[in-house]
């Protein structure tokens, strides 16, 4: 979406030239207030000094060329977009240009098309604000579960296809289960060969809440064991005392079971 009025650094050594630009805009209903310089040491000024919602550049001026004015954006205003205005430009120079990171190009020749380029290059750097947010986000949380897991003293363990062997352990997994990190494979035979049989029998319950064998149990809600394995216990004593479910697919089978076995020191 783009904003009311966009905000745009333009820097040309022609005044008809940018005088055209302005022209092309208006009367392709962007409504745009253009800050236009004419060399290299006013861009980075107004770079360092205001914050633009688009930067339109010529290739070729007489104190810089494309790459210098997009470095020198790339380190002050990273996130917004570039669009190169200029006159004719070869294939190869428009490849590289695009892949230096240059967001769109449009040919002096055709200043129509900025009616379309101008939308698209901002559409494109708000899709990428929102993605970087949403990974931000997610890393945020991530960090925040995992304090709270440690601050816990749970361990986590992963069965990601229950008709296999492997399963995934947390390093808290192996700290309960007397071990050092990695020094045991995290499979589903090494895991219930570490737990009480009570307990392991209570967890294939949680996992195939049907009468099926492992691997081959149909339908029905996953099961789950609540409670909480005390710290003081050794791992073979933790009967019945470890949480875990079965996560169905889309056919009722269970495809995979996560676990968090809570500790209380």
């Amino acid at each position: 979406m783009i904003p009311p009025e966009l905000h745009i650094l333009h820097i040309e050594d022609s005044d008809l030239d940018a005088e055209l630009v302005r022209f092309t805009l208006e009367n392709g209903g962007i409504p745009c207030e253009i800050r236009w310089v004419d060399n290299f040491p006013a861009f980075v000024e107004e770079l360092e000094t205001n914050r633009y919602d688009l930067i339109l550049a010529d290739f070729s001026l007489p104190d810089c060329d494309g790459y210098k004015t997009l470095a020198v954006v790339r380190e002050k205003a990273p996130q917004t977009p570039f669009v190169l205005v200029t006159g004719a430009i070869g294939e190869e120079l428009a490849i590289d240009s695009i892949k230096a990171g240059v967001t769109d190009y449009v040919l002096k020749s055709n200043l129509v098309r900025l009616k379309t380029a101008v939308p698209r290059a901002i559409e494109e750097a708000r899709a990428s604000w929102e993605k970087r947010q949403a990974l931000a986000d997610l890393q945020l949380s991530e960090e925040r579960f995992d304090l709270a897991v440690k601050g816990s003293g749970a361990g986590l363990w992963d069965w990601a296809d229950v008709n296999e062997e492997q399963m995934w352990w947390s390093p808290r997994i192996y700290e309960l289960f007397c071990l050092d990190d990695g020094e045991l494979p995290p499979t589903r035979s090494q895991f219930y060969a570490l737990l009480h049989p009570d307990a392991a029998g209570c967890q294939r319950a949680a996992v195939f809440p049907a009468s099926g064998p492992v691997g081959g149990a149909q339908g029905g809600r996953p099961g789950q064991i609540a409670g909480a394995a005390d710290s003081d216990l050794q791992p073979s004593e933790w009967a019945g005392k470890v949480p875990g479910s079965g996560r169905p697919d889309r056919q009722g089978s269970v495809e995979a079971a996560p676990g968090l076995p809570a500790v209380h020191d």
